[in-house]
């Protein structure tokens, strides 16, 4: 699958307040969390341009207690957002140190089926970037599975410019 590279100053974000819903909480995520994201992916995923339906709940788990293992690039906890519905984690924002570029990356953004339409990985992604900029980072990347239309709106909506290599 073709993938491309978007970067985002985020000079750009630093002061931009964001308003969370009263309904809803934020807070960041904790390796505690591992099952409950995982859940949360094989709920968000499915029929998405990145999900092909042979993937099971193990390979879901594998891939979230790998981002906080570190195996891809470490964990930036403290950058990364978790949004919640009373007590239940309904969209999620990942942030992680992409080693091969010494970057923030955006690992994973995911909604809950049931949740989706209601602006909540915009609010995961806004508290996310919020945090990555206050902790001192000047830019962050994602990578996006090409004609991944709602990841590609969503990070373009934030301010995220494709980079041509």
């Amino acid at each position: 699958m073709k993938r491309y590279k978007y970067t985002l100053d985020l000079h750009k974000v630093a002061h931009v307040e964001t308003t969370v819903p009263d309904h809803l909480t934020i807070r960041t995520p904790t390796a505690t969390d591992t099952a409950v994201l995982a859940d949360l992916m094989m709920d968000a995923y499915p029929g998405s341009i990145d999900f092909d339906g042979t993937e099971t709940w193990d390979d879901a788990w594998h891939e979230v207690d790998g981002f906080f293992q570190g195996r891809s690039g470490m964990p930036l906890l403290g950058c990364s957002r978790l949004v919640l519905a009373g007590d239940k984690i309904v969209s999620a924002c990942l942030v992680g140190m992409w080693d091969e570029r010494q970057r923030p990356l955006l690992y994973y953004i995911m909604t809950a089926a049931d949740w989706k339409g209601q602006g909540l990985a915009g609010v995961a992604l806004d508290q996310a970037l919020q945090a990555t900029a206050a902790a001192g980072y000047d830019e962050i990347l994602a990578i996006i599975t090409a004609d991944n239309m709602p990841s590609e709106k969503l990070c373009m909506k934030a301010g995220f410019k494709r980079i041509d290599e």
